[in-house]
């Protein structure tokens, strides 16, 4: 509790501008004594004393602003002079009564005033809100139409300051013209007290009529009989307290209740405990029984598997021994086709020499010849396939026929290389991707800061710049919080703690009241792209006086740049940055706001520590305008990505030596699919064919010409003996002989 009336909000420094409505100045016309003149009271919204000889009229300017906001019928006229209930009146104070006369006839006396009814009065008066800059004016004006009875009058409320003369003179004789002139002017003219005094305490924000009330009963006081009943009666509002205390009694009825509903269930769990630890245990005996049944249901598709896969290896060998033996029954057959032509051959040289087989020959040793360039040609391309597949070369069909059972293999083992080569492969690919995409975010990062751009990173840099260009707007008037506070260099050391606790704050945009509507728009009307807070600040602030506070706080080693919201940023670092400067964890815990180098936040209960980046890291700080150390750790960033690029790349190279490997060895094998059989590249066998075509035509050609020369030496002795005849014989027919 204070020991003063008032807090040192409600008594500020001379230097401090007030808030709230307070009364300026007071003008009357026509009011009272007051005649025929303006007159004028400047209270200048001080607290003032009001000092004259008695008639002076010092009651009269106080019935005057009585008037203005109260009823006539409530107000006690002249009450502050002790006078009679009925000695003035509204009437008294127009007409402007200031002595009484006596018919000496009758023996009455009657006021008599200083105007008639052919004059006005005014009453008004200017209250301010030095605070907000704003005034209101409020003013009454009276006419007297009748001898007797109250005079009419109208009510003015104004949202500007309006005087006297000129805003209620030089209109004319016809009060209407005053009127409309009030009207065009932006006044509000009223017929009834009601209406106006409603329209009063909406300007002047009084929410409460009991505060009139307290203003009705304090005016001109001169004593109080019983202060605990006056402030009962007229500054307490009027409450039903059975209500309140009825619900009072009821909530703790419900919290009786409740706190017997939870005393049973406690114990009903105490109970249910050993119920529920024996079910818990049957669960788990329960999930260990499925789990072992469910192994030993899979005993038995686990060993047929195992069968299974036994039984398709040895499959596999006898099938390779099947086609072993069909390839050589293959080669038997295709040798004793081959003897066919051989055996009718030898059978049509026993029956004779030659005949037709030479012109058959001829055609065949060139057929022959093709058969064994075609095969040697095959030769060499599945002598080249085996090199690339890096298989041994053959010699014979066994080793034709291991060989195709080696690249079957191979195409197996093939596709799984390929496969860990893929794995391989599509790591590098997305590291070498994502270290592209940080290394061009830091140097970004770095062209922009060297550009002498805001620490607080380049998506919140974008959108204030474009809020900017749209809102015809130098960036200085919308700064960010962290470009206008830094810390000192004499305690560099705990930068790191203040980035921790400020970095929200810093990253906020600092908004004034004069842009705020125009920012709160565009920023409603676009899609950001990134997340932005900003903060609305007032034009005024009602200053805080600052708490005592003990040791080094966080806003101790904080600099505030000066400007137009250097006094905000103080004011909010107050509350933000209200953190005990702890040197150990043993101080962290003995206060109620704490902050360590290392980065342990404290906020009474609440402990925070942020490590997903170290506190000294400068690529996180965003205090300050100075961006030396945070391009420096950005480019050993960048430098770092750029050693981690040339690493992957290399290892690409190897990867893609690999894979190329694997393609020759894929083309390779695809190659030596295409030989089915040894015989398609059987060279020897060809050559043996071609020179045994080529023997058989000598044996043949020699043949020939050893017949012909035994017939034609046969035909010589034939005619020989024919001549040795005929000349032993001439001239006998019977012994002619004829060599043919």
């Amino acid at each position: 509790m204070t020991s003063t009336l008032f807090s040192a909000l409600d008594a500020p420094a001379e230097s401090h501008q007030r808030t709230g409505y307070r009364l300026q100045t007071v003008e009357v016309f026509n009011w009272g004594t007051f005649d025929k003149h303006v007159w004028n009271l400047r209270l200048d919204s001080q607290t003032s004393l009001l000092t004259g000889d008695i008639g002076s009229g010092k009651s009269t300017l106080v019935d005057a602003v009585t008037t203005l906001l109260l009823p006539a019928h409530r107000i006690a006229y002249n009450k502050a002079a002790g006078a009679d209930v009925k000695e003035r009146t509204l009437r008294s104070y127009v007409e402007g009564h200031y002595k009484s006369e006596r018919n000496e006839a009758t023996g009455a006396s009657r006021p008599v005033g200083l105007r008639d009814h052919r004059s006005y009065s005014v009453i008004l008066g200017v209250f301010a809100n030095e605070g907000y800059g704003e005034q209101i004016t409020i003013a009454q004006v009276f006419h007297q139409k009748d001898r007797t009875g109250q005079p009419d009058r109208f009510f003015v409320t104004a949202s500007a300051a309006l005087s006297i003369d000129p805003d209620f003179t030089a209109f004319g004789s016809d009060l209407k013209a005053l009127r409309s002139r009030l009207r065009a002017g932006g006044a509000d003219i009223d017929n009834t007290f009601p209406d106006y005094h409603r329209r009063v305490r909406r300007l002047l924000g009084i929410r409460s009529e009991q505060a009139m009330e307290l203003f009705h009963q304090t005016v001109s006081m001169k004593s109080v009989g019983n202060l605990n009943d006056f402030v009962r009666d007229h500054m307490l509002e009027p409450v039903d307290a059975a209500p309140k205390v009825k619900a009072i009694v009821d909530h703790f009825e419900n919290l009786v209740k409740a706190h017997e509903a939870v005393r049973t269930a406690i114990d009903q769990l105490a109970v249910l405990a050993p119920l529920v630890a024996a079910g818990d245990r049957y669960d788990d005996a329960a999930a260990r029984h499925a789990g072992l049944t469910d192994q030993r249901s899979a005993v038995v598709p686990y060993l047929a598997e195992r069968v299974r896969e036994l039984l398709d290896g040895e499959i596999g060998v006898r099938e390779g021994e099947v086609t072993a033996l069909e390839s050589q029954r293959a080669d038997v057959d295709r040798r004793r086709a081959d003897l066919v032509p051989i055996r009718d051959r030898l059978k049509l040289e026993r029956a004779g020499v030659g005949g037709d087989r030479l012109k058959e020959l001829d055609v065949e040793i060139p057929r022959a010849g093709l058969e064994r360039d075609s095969r040697a040609d095959r030769r060499r391309k599945y002598d080249a396939l085996l090199q690339g597949a890096q298989l041994a070369p053959v010699e014979d069909a066994a080793d034709f026929l291991s060989r195709s059972e080696e690249a079957q293999l191979l195409r197996g083992r093939l596709d799984e290389r390929l496969g860990a080569l893929k794995d391989r492969r599509d790591p590098l690919f997305v590291q070498r991707t994502d270290l592209r995409r940080s290394r061009t975010a830091a140097q970004e990062e770095i062209d922009r800061l060297r550009d002498g751009r805001s620490n607080v990173g380049r998506d919140l840099d974008r959108v204030r710049a474009a809020l900017c260009d749209a809102l015809d707007l130098d960036t200085d008037e919308l700064p960010f919080a962290g470009e206008l506070l830094d810390v000192r260099e004499t305690h560099a050391q705990w930068r790191g703690a203040a980035e921790r606790v400020l970095r929200g704050f810093a990253l906020s945009l600092l908004v004034s009241q004069e842009h705020y509507a125009a920012v709160s728009e565009w920023v409603n009307d676009h899609r950001l792209g990134a997340r932005l807070v900003y903060l609305r600040v007032p034009e005024r602030r009602v200053r805080s006086i600052p708490t005592a506070r003990s040791g080094r706080r966080l806003i101790d080693v904080i600099d505030v740049e000066s400007g137009a919201f250097a006094d905000y940023l103080v004011a909010e670092l107050a509350s933000r940055a209200d953190h005990v400067l702890a040197e150990s964890v043993e101080e962290l815990r003995r206060e109620e706001r704490a902050v360590t180098r290392e980065g342990l936040v404290r906020d009474r209960d609440r402990h925070e520590k942020d490590d997903r980046r170290s506190a000294l890291d400068p690529r996180a700080w965003v205090l300050g305008r100075a961006s030396e150390q945070k391009i420096a750790a950005l480019t050993e960033e960048r430098d770092r990505h750029d050693d981690d690029l040339a690493r992957i790349d290399r290892e690409f190279e190897v990867v893609d030596a690999d894979a190329a490997a694997l393609a020759g060895l894929g083309r390779a094998l695809t190659g030596l699919e295409q030989y089915g059989a040894w015989r398609e590249i059987d060279t020897a066998e060809a050559s043996a064919q071609l020179t045994a075509l080529e023997t058989e035509r000598e044996r043949l050609v020699a043949g020939v010409i050893r017949a012909r020369r035994d017939r034609s030496s046969a035909r010589g002795d034939r005619r020989a003996g024919c001549r040795a005849a005929r000349r032993s014989r001439r001239g006998d027919p019977a012994t002619r002989c004829c060599a043919r």
